[in-house]
């Protein structure tokens, strides 16, 4: 395995590549980067071909200079596919690194051979009393200062709201450009889209995930008619950290 950095359209994007034979592509999660995925590359690269961005926003690739879209990030992974002309290969996803994925594949099914996610992000829980009550004072916040006149002391307040009731979330833990990033990729509906998606599918879930729930696993399996689900016993949201050998283990035997 070794990093690199690549330069298309005037920016730089750094990934670890490594191993021979068929490719796979490894699409990281919100506010992760290639280094979490180290022994994974480690472990698959004995038998693949690994190839692992750091996605725009994240690690060491370029940063944002205005909030993205899914359909940025899509455009820029045609790209990077197209750069290493890729085709019939393995496409995995993580998280949102699962929802681009995704995404991506509506318009590119023909160049992968099958499409791997692990507990992606494309359903939104349901809110409880707590949350709901949460997201009308934080409506009710953006009402009484509007940000057109209220700038600094919105971003104040805001963080101050963020550590009272969300200190360890996402969107707190995001600051400016991503921060705007992520309340646009909250937005894209991608699982109302899956309903005519014939891709061969496999979905990855830790039982224990607390981030997307188990629940999910189940509709997304329903919903992709050519897929198959592997429920991870003693896993959470996190299995290529908290267990990689087992994870890749699981996952190759899904690639025979």
């Amino acid at each position: 395995m070794k990093d690199l950095e690549i330069v298309f359209k005037g920016k730089k994007t750094h990934l670890k590549i490594g191993g021979e034979g068929e490719t796979i592509l490894i699409l990281h999660g919100w506010q992760s980067s290639s280094e979490n995925w180290k022994k994974v590359i480690e472990i698959l690269e004995k038998k693949l071909r690994v190839i692992c961005p750091d996605l725009p926003g994240f690690g060491k690739s370029f940063s944002l200079e205005k909030k993205w879209k899914i359909k940025d990030y899509v455009e820029w992974l045609e790209d990077f596919v197209d750069y290493f002309n890729l085709n019939d290969f393995y496409l995995f996803g993580h998280s949102f690194g699962g929802k681009l994925a995704i995404k991506f594949s509506f318009e590119n099914q023909k160049r992968i051979k099958c499409l791997l996610l692990c507990s992606p992000s494309v359903i939104r829980p349901k809110l409880g009393i707590n949350q709901k009550f949460i997201v009308f004072l934080a409506k009710f916040g953006n009402f009484l200062f509007p940000k057109k006149f209220f700038g600094n002391l919105r971003e104040f307040l805001t963080n101050v709201f963020c550590f009272l009731f969300l200190r360890n979330s996402d969107y707190c833990k995001a600051k400016g450009v991503i921060r705007e990033t992520f309340k646009e990729i909250i937005k894209e509906d991608v699982f109302s889209q899956i309903s005519n998606f014939n891709l061969k599918t496999v979905i990855f879930w830790g039982k224990n995930d607390k981030i997307t729930p188990v629940e999910h696993a189940f509709l997304l399996k329903q919903k992709i008619k050519n897929s198959k689900l592997e429920i991870l016993e003693g896993l959470g949201h996190s299995p290529h950290l908290e267990d990689p050998e087992r994870f890749c283990r699981i996952l190759v035997e899904n690639l025979e």
